[in-house]
């Protein structure tokens, strides 16, 4: 008798993250499951589909998508509003989240089940609630970025608790952190996938390279903009550091600057601060992150970003802004500087001496130490296979 595929829910809460990092587990010859996509919003559709290439791999395989709109269920939810909550709120919020009318969305069969969710580490969505409770289906949640969460083993806020059965995360040393919200014994790490060899070398060859002169350097500047999230004076504090950061950029010769802003952070304000450079200090891309990477030769983030990782993953020179403001930041030493993968800066001056150093002497001790600190960090051989492997067994129990 021939067995079922199983079937898998993709379920997307924001965006481009989430499916970068799945996309080469999914594209993995291994990968031998029914696929489905829920976006739980328009805008998360959109978002995924400003990543080319993964968002290709995700059309590829999956059977059938479907993008929860506003409209939807709208006079449930119009009910849920007007009717008393104490009596009213929990039915309707069931009924507009059934999962017969999300798999007729999806053209699967009532009797057919949906054995596996996979949704990032940050969805709480009610979906997940629904679909444990109506289908039995095991959730896995994933993460949406490459960083490493080595905050301490006991929360100062009480956090709140992974709707999720299992958690995969980058690294062993996700453990305690991660803890906190879901039990140890159900967090498993096998590295990331999209570090992988295999896939970086399918990446490399999809996208046109960055038009440059000779001997032109490019650096790749991943900028998040706070500046519509901070008071008055935290404002000023981020405007004076852009504007330091790039005074400094302008004073290197033949240099060209790329931004990548993140599709989140990405308050319009710094347009005001870069466009007093020159053109070739404010070019923007919407490529994807890691091809950026591969194209620069160092890369500036913010702190505490996941960004700058990138760079190191592909031995890069990776800089990283010094803290400035109290309000976003939690910490006063980032995670990836914790862990060695980055070079962090302390102010404006130690920031031009260390670039100058990433533009110059890309091949010095310094940077090379950064890879082998990543290399031990991230597990980087056949991530995808063994993350396959362990989905194909949550699925059979």
């Amino acid at each position: 008798m021939v067995k079922r595929k199983k079937n898998i829910l993709l379920l997307i809460r924001r965006g481009a993250s989430e499916i970068e990092w799945i996309a080469p587990v999914i594209k993995n010859i291994n990968f031998r499951f029914n696929l489905y996509t829920f976006y739980l919003s328009d805008s998360s559709y959109q978002n995924c589909m400003d990543d080319k290439i993964s968002s290709s791999i995700i059309k590829k395989y999956q059977k059938k998508h479907f993008i929860q709109k506003k409209k939807n269920n709208l006079i449930l939810k119009i009910l849920r509003k007007i009717l008393p909550k104490k009596y009213f709120f929990k039915k309707i919020t069931e009924l507009i989240h059934d999962t017969k009318y999300l798999k007729l969305k999806l053209s699967i069969r009532e009797k057919e089940k949906i054995d596996i969710v996979l949704a990032e580490f940050g969805n709480y969505s009610f979906w997940l609630n629904s679909l444990k409770k109506e289908e039995k289906s095991k959730i896995i949640h994933y993460p949406s970025t490459p960083a490493v969460y080595i905050g301490e083993k006991e929360l100062k806020i009480s956090a709140k608790k992974l709707p999720g059965d299992f958690l995969i995360v980058n690294s062993k040393k996700d453990i305690n952190y991660w803890s906190n919200f879901i039990k140890k014994e159900k967090i498993y790490y096998f590295g990331v996938p999209f570090f992988e060899n295999r896939w970086q070398s399918f990446r490399k060859n999809y996208e046109k390279p960055f038009s440059k002169r000779n001997g032109e350097k490019i650096i790749l500047f991943a900028y998040s903009s706070y500046f519509g999230k901070v008071n008055k004076y935290e404002f000023k504090i981020l405007e004076r550091q852009l504007f330091q950061i790039m005074q400094t950029i302008s004073r290197l010769k033949n240099i060209k600057v790329f931004f990548k802003i993140h599709p989140h952070k990405s308050d319009k304000y710094f347009f005001k601060i870069i466009n007093n450079f020159s053109k070739n200090l404010r070019n923007l891309t919407k490529k994807d992150l890691y091809f950026c990477t591969s194209e620069c030769d160092c890369i500036i983030s913010n702190f505490q970003s996941a960004a700058s990782l990138y760079g190191t993953s592909l031995n890069k020179p990776s800089l990283e802004m010094w803290r400035g403001i109290n309000s976003i930041y939690k910490t006063n030493v980032s995670y990836n500087s914790r862990l060695g993968l980055i070079e962090n800066t302390k102010n404006v001056k130690d920031f031009e001496k260390k670039l100058h150093l990433a533009i110059y002497k890309p091949n010095n001790v310094i940077w090379k130490k950064k890879y082998r600190n990543f290399q031990k960090v991230y597990l980087n051989n056949n991530t995808s296979h063994k993350i396959i492997k362990f989905i194909k067994k949550c699925s059979e129990t």
